[in-house]
C-alpha cells in the first residue's frame, strides 16, 4: 500500500497557533479563533497583507505554535508495522510571499522531526526521502501522479478535485467542514480516528 498525505492542516493544525500569535502582536482577534476565523478577521477589515505576513511567522519561525492532529502518529505506527510506504505531498513556497525570507520548508521539516512524523532512524517515522515539497498545487499532483498512489489524504478539495488528480489513486477528504463536497469518488472523513478505523479497523 502506497499512501500520501498533505502536510499543513492535514498533519499539521495551526487552528490556535493563528489567533494566539494575532494577538501576541497587538491584532484584537478573539481568542477562539480558528485559522479561518482569523483570516476573516483580518479580510474583513481590508488587512491583507498583514494576514500574509503573519502566515509566513506561523508556518516559519513561529510553527512550534502548531501542533499534530490527534490520530496522526496512531496512523503511522499501524501503516508501517504493514509495510505501507507513506509520503507527504506539500505545495509551500520555499520563502514567504511576504516579509522575512525564512526557509518554509526547513522550518516544516525541523517540526516534523522534532514531533517524530519525519526520521531516518525512527521505527514509526517517514524517511525525509518520502518528503516533497512542490511550489504549485499542480506540481503537487503531478507528484501524486508519478508516486502511484493507492490513497491520497489532503484538507483540500481543489487537490481532490484536480482535473489531473490519478484515477486510480483513493481519495480522502480530511475536513470537519462538509459544504462543496460533490464527488462521488471523494471519502470524507472529519478525524484522523476515522482515518483509522478506515484504514485498519481501529479508533
Amino acid at each position: 500500500m502506497r499512501v500520501g498525505i498533505d502536510i499543513d492542516n492535514t498533519i499539521v493544525c495551526y487552528d490556535e497557533a493563528f489567533a494566539v500569535l494575532a494577538r501576541k502582536i497587538g491584532f484584537d482577534v478573539p481568542a477562539s479563533a480558528n485559522k479561518q476565523e482569523v483570516r476573516t478577521w483580518f479580510h474583513e477589515r481590508g488587512l491583507h497583507d498583514e494576514f500574509t505576513l503573519l502566515q509566513g511567522q506561523i508556518y516559519g519561525k513561529n510553527i512550534s505554535l502548531a501542533h499534530v492532529f490527534e490520530g496522526v502518529q496512531s496512523f503511522l505506527a499501524q501503516a508501517i508495522s504493514r509495510n505501507y510506504e507513506v509520503f507527504l505531498i506539500s505545495h509551500k513556497t520555499k520563502y514567504p510571499i511576504k516579509g522575512e525570507k525564512l526557509n518554509l520548508h526547513e522550518a516544516a521539516l525541523n517540526f516534523l522531526s522534532e514531533q517524530n512524523i519525519v526520521g531516518e532512524q525512527r521505527s514509526n517515522s517517514i524517511p525525509v526521502g518520502n518528503v516533497y515539497f512542490e511550489p504549485t498545487l499542480e506540481f503537487k499532483v503531478k507528484k501524486i501522479v508519478d508516486l502511484r498512489l493507492d490513497y491520497f489524504i489532503d484538507d483540500l478539495l481543489t487537490v481532490l478535485n484536480h482535473g489531473n488528480f490519478p484515477d486510480g489513486t483513493g481519495r480522502i477528504w480530511f475536513s470537519s467542514h462538509t459544504c462543496g463536497l460533490d464527488n462521488a469518488q471523494i471519502v470524507h472523513w472529519k478525524s484522523w480516528s476515522s482515518i483509522n478505523k478506515f484504514f485498519f479497523g481501529l479508533a
